[in-house]
């Protein structure tokens, strides 16, 4: 089976500290300039996790023995967390 990714990395971090320090400042001064800086950083955000992720699979799937059942085990994980993400947005609904 194929292990939980880890997304930890020094630039998640760090970029995750400037995200939180971002929005606090973004809800105290509601201009325009300190939102920009919390989209700006949010993206970033989003991009090293995606990046982080495909580089993590990348390497599963380079390990693998069976690439077909590395492959589907990949595919299989991501299906399942999209569905736990539905299926909790049901059930707030």
């Amino acid at each position: 089976m194929k292990p939980r990714p880890i997304w930890n990395n020094a630039e998640i971090k760090n970029i995750k500290h400037k995200l939180e320090a971002a929005e606090i400042i973004m809800r105290v001064k509601k201009d325009e300039n300190s939102t920009e800086l919390y989209k700006h950083l949010k993206n970033a955000f989003r991009e090293s996790i995606e990046s982080s992720v495909r580089e993590q699979d990348s390497k599963y799937l380079k390990k693998a023995t069976n690439k077909s059942k590395a492959i589907w085990e990949v595919i299989n994980s991501k299906i399942k967390h999209n569905s736990t993400k539905d299926e909790n947005k049901r059930e707030l609904e």
